[in-house]
């Protein structure tokens, strides 16, 4: 049988088959019982006003492929005009629902037929239940089949040719008319599926939580999703960005706590290009081996492999190198033969999976839950697993009370990233209150020495490198704020002496935007393994009887090659799998609140964004300082209308005028506060955290809402409905300035770390829902929240307050180790800045921004016409470059530097651009050059400076260097090079 040939979203990993099944250039393609596809019985999408090209619509599912073909591309392809219908269809062809078989293996190689064409820039979209909100994360409850008006879109049927690629497809049905698609569910037999009958929720995105886990058997349909499409940055008046909205969920995963009997439908914004690939669905990225009763789970680069032991058990057996299936039995036959200690937790942390609390384990536990009884032991066990795809859920089972914890994996098998995460399952009649529910244990292997690698900090100084051997003992990173926070990252490397170039590296990064605590532990013997998760500290979580919760997303990378790889597949990772609109070039920003604080007038606003247009700016943001009673930061947190004195029209005039000036229209607001002096205070005293007893913590004259009440969750919704509403308002940015203090929201008295954290996630999701087109910029008093979490949400994050272009080059330096350039926001401000009063020349501070997204912020009213019109030639190069920055490949060329350089490259995907940047805050020792030795390029090809017309080989660039001048104080220079043809 030809190996199947299917596509799948490129930076999704989710199947989907599209084939046609009728005449084809004469030829009848034929469906023999064996591959019997299963249809809903009437479930057609009919598509008039073809238009001199056959339209078509794709169903996508996420983990049974979904067949979609046209009745007669035959007559289509002859008679552009003619109606044509769509089958929608359940792939029947392999696993039956057999443990263990997910995808389709078998199906042959289109020999003739037509394949689906479709123009770039398209997205996926749905529409929900018209007039209700639509929700897109935690999805649990039941949603039935609904009607749905889809918004049209061209495909074209290519002829018959080879199917081995299809190419990039605009995933849309329809022409320039909204069709109706009714379709009811298929069971995996093909009859219709009963209420209930699909199993528990599945992997989409990392951050999603009840989602993660093994999949529905094959042939169930769950999923109808069309497309719109996605915009360009940088012009006003593109069309909106799109939405996927999964038309049916049905029993993916318990109710959250304390919200059981919530039902919420979902959607999830991509803005983003998808392209389709061919690729092969029977993967072995997660096999299991009978023979050893073992799990060999294999991505790019690296394996991941444990055993169930004959007490049932999970043995943790490797994370590293990639290994094949016969390597398993000698794992499990290999002995080290220590000399046994009662002084020693057993079993010891780095043998287990998952290291529960209870028993002899005094090494770092990941879980720990008390029970009705009082124990606080845990004795788990192997129950059973599932593989779907690329993922696998084990579960584990107490042997006295009905508690599981099941792990699910998944593999990124292209950026060799493997992400973890446990659901704990309350099926008893009695509560269970979780005290520890870390993410995931990540064993090491041995090594004679480590070194760990973090991002430490404070206000202003964010994500520092950090470097510092580890001895026997705990290193433990953490924040007790409710969110991230600057004192570290949740993310963590670790080698055993790597470089840059070389040298196997290990880390872990959290998605999650609350208290977060990552902890490695070493033992004397060298030992080592890593605990990441949300934070224990006063954590008390309920799980009702019958409910259950799941812990955020740990994600691990392995690489053999260097801090270099670990960065490329951490961008990647946050690429194709976590940031929104993935494959969308970010717009040169400007923000006015340096210019003006809280002195926001219409004229002054305006003034600026006719500047700021002059420059090349795109955005047009509005800080602190518009709304009701906002005079200083003493009041108005809260009250989310303008203020009338300043706006008696609202927002509206100024956003058109924005518009009219060619440019995009932001505001800033921070939802999660408010101000005591507020409207919204007023009304409702009782929404903040607080205990009665005792007294109010303001930071920056605000409380904080909570957000674990539903009823706070829909003002705020509503609150920002009507704002984005009033105005063409095209992005947000989304500020918190406090901690959580005063843990008690007046309803619950479990603490409410968590609950606090999910609400923010539903806020944003409804909101995005109902405003699709809008962008968000996280911000966080600067660099406070910038975690995967948040940045699934978010297009893009404010990694600092601090501005001072010199400063921001360490906080840039720390933050490209862990994240993509395509989220980091830098901004080009007055000179000295209010911060730190450093004086820097206009050529350094735009050089310095130039490294991430390009913001302006500074007082352009006040800026002479050199400065403008330097601005604005620096802004003219940025764009040139811009897509090599956002989504090229970044270098730090630190190592081969002196001392007082910093230099780093950036390589376009297509290796056809380098933008090399290299600074200096004072030359000495009469030097006048610097000679920067670039990595990883063609070492035939030839590389030309866009400037000087210099032509350099890859060789010479790569083993002697390109030499850079850097003269004086606060030098910089850009170096563009362009591969020759």
């Amino acid at each position: 049988m030809p190996p199947q040939v299917a596509a799948q979203l490129e930076h999704r990993r989710e199947p989907l088959v599209a084939e046609a099944q009728q005449q084809v250039t004469g030829r009848q393609v034929g469906q023999p019982d064996a591959e019997r596809v299963a249809q809903p019985g009437g479930q057609r999408a009919r598509l008039d006003r073809v238009r001199g090209r056959a339209d078509a619509a794709d169903v996508v599912h996420r983990k049974a492929p979904l067949l979609a073909w046209p009745d007669d591309t035959t007559a289509a392809a002859a008679e552009p005009r003619r109606r044509v219908q769509l089958r929608l269809g359940v792939d029947q062809r392999a696993g039956h629902g057999r443990p263990g078989d997910a995808g389709v293996h078998e199906i042959p190689a289109v020999q003739t037929g037509c394949r689906l064409v479709g123009a770039v820039g398209a997205g996926l979209a749905g529409l929900g239940r018209l007039g209700e909100v639509v929700q897109r994360h935690d999805v649990h409850g039941s949603v039935e089949g609904e009607r749905y008006q889809l918004q049209p879109a061209p495909l074209r049927l290519e002829p018959p040719g080879e199917r081995e690629r299809v190419g990039a497809v605009d995933l849309r049905v329809g022409d320039d008319e909204p069709v109706a698609v009714h379709v009811g569910a298929v069971h995996h037999a093909g009859r219709p599926a009963r209420r209930g009958a699909v199993g528990r929720g599945h992997h989409r995105r990392l951050h999603r939580r009840g989602d993660d886990r093994a999949g529905p058997p094959v042939g169930q349909l769950h999923d109808v999703a069309v497309a719109v499409p996605a915009p360009e940055v940088g012009r006003a008046g593109d069309p909106d960005p799109v939405v996927v909205q999964p038309w049916r969920r049905r029993g993916h995963g318990p109710p959250p706590v304390r919200r059981s009997s919530v039902r919420r439908r979902r959607t999830l914004t991509w803005n983003s290009v998808p392209r389709l690939v061919s690729g092969v669905t029977d993967s072995t990225a997660i096999r299991h081996l009978p023979d050893h009763d073992a799990f060999l789970l294999t991505g790019s680069g690296f394996s991941y492999a444990f055993a169930v032991g004959a007490d049932g058990s999970l043995r943790h057996l490797h994370w590293g190198g990639p290994l094949g299936a016969s390597d398993v039995a000698a794992l499990l036959g290999d002995d080290a033969r220590d000399f046994g200690s009662n002084t020693w937790s057993h079993p010891r942390a780095h043998t287990e999976e998952l290291v529960q609390h209870g028993g002899r384990r005094l090494d770092e536990t990941a879980l720990k839950v008390e029970f009705a009884d009082g124990v606080r032991a845990l004795d788990l066990a192997y129950a059973g697993h599932r593989i779907a795809g690329d993922e696998l859920a084990v579960t584990l089972t107490d042997r006295h009370y009905p508690f599981d914890a099941v792990l699910s994996y998944r593999v990124r098998p292209d950026e060799g990233v493997l992400e973890r995460r446990c659901e704990l399952v309350n099926r008893g009649e009695h509560p269970v209150v979780v005290d520890r529910a870390a993410s995931a244990s990540w064993p090491l292997p041995w090594r004679p020495r480590w070194e760990a690698t973090w991002l430490a900090g404070m206000y202003a100084a964010e994500t520092q490198v950090t470097r510092r051997a580890l001895g026997p003992g705990r290193l433990v990173l953490e924040s007790r704020r409710g969110i991230p926070g600057h004192a570290a990252q949740p993310w963590l490397a670790l080698d055993a002496g790597a470089g840059d170039t070389t040298g196997e590296v290990w880390s872990v990064a959290l998605a999650w935007s609350g208290s977060w605590r990552l902890v490695g532990e070493l033992a004397f013997d060298g030992r080592l393994h890593v605990t990441a998760g949300v934070n224990d500290y006063d954590l008390r979580l309920p799980l009702a009887p019958g409910t259950s919760w799941t812990t955020p997303v740990v994600a691990g990378v392995y690489t053999a090659a260097g801090h270099d790889d670990l960065t490329d597949r951490w961008h990647r990772y946050e690429r194709r799998h976590v940031a929104p609109r993935p494959d969308t070039i970010r717009p040169v920003l400007y923000n006015s609140w340096e210019a003006t604080f809280f002195d926001v007038r219409p004229e002054s606003q305006v003034e600026l964004a006719r500047r700021a247009a002059g420059l090349g700016a795109e955005l047009f943001v509005v800080d602190d300082g518009w709304f009701a009673g906002r005079d200083d930061e003493s009041a108005g947190i809260g009250d989310w209308t303008p203020d009338a004195r300043r706006f008696p029209d609202g927002l509206a005039p100024l956003a058109e005028e924005v518009h009219r000036l060619g440019m995009r229209f932001g505001v800033w607001v921070e939802p999660e506060s408010v101000s005591p002096d507020s409207e919204l205070f007023r009304a409702h005293p009782d929404w903040i955290f607080q205990w009665p007893t005792r007294p109010r913590t303001l930071a920056r004259q605000t409380h904080l809402l909570a957000l674990s009440r539903p009823e706070v969750r829909d003002h705020l919704v509503t609150a920002l409905d009507g704002l984005l509403s009033s105005a063409p308002i095209d992005a947000l940015k989304w500020d918190l300035n406090r901690p959580l203090t005063e843990a008690s929201d007046g309803v619950d008295a479990s603490s409410p770390w968590i609950a606090q954290v999910e609400g923010l996630y539903e806020v944003i999701d409804r909101v995005r829902a109902l405003h699709p087109g809008v962008w968000i910029e996280s911000c966080a008093s600067g660099g406070g929240r910038a975690d995967l979490g948040i940045m699934s949400r978010t297009e893009w994050t404010w990694p600092s307050d601090n501005t001072d272009a010199l400063e921001r080059l360490a906080i840039q330096h720390g933050y490209l180790r862990a994240h993509s350039p395509h989220t980091m926001m830098a901004w080009v401000t007055d000179s000295p800045t209010y911060l730190t009063k450093r004086e820097i020349p206009l050529r350094f501070r735009f050089h310095s921004a130039m490294c991430g997204l390009l913001g302006i912020g500074g007082n352009l009213a006040t800026w002479s016409t050199d400065e403008l019109a330097g601005a604005a030639e620096h802004v003219t190069r940025y764009k040139h470059i811009r897509t090599t920055v956002q989504f090229g490949t970044v270098r730090r060329l630190d190592a081969d530097a002196p001392d007082d350089v910093t230099a780093l490259s950036y390589q376009a995907p297509d290796g056809g651009q380098l933008a090399v940047f290299a600074f200096a805050p004072s030359v000495r020792h009469l030097r006048r050059t610097v000679l920067l030795r670039l990595r990883d390029l063609d070492p035939a090809a030839v590389y030309v400076d866009a400037d000087t017309g210099a032509r350099h080989s890859g060789a010479l660039l790569m083993h002697h260097g390109l030499r850079v001048p850097l003269v004086g104080d606060y030098a910089s220079a850009l170096v563009v090079l362009d591969r020759a043809p």
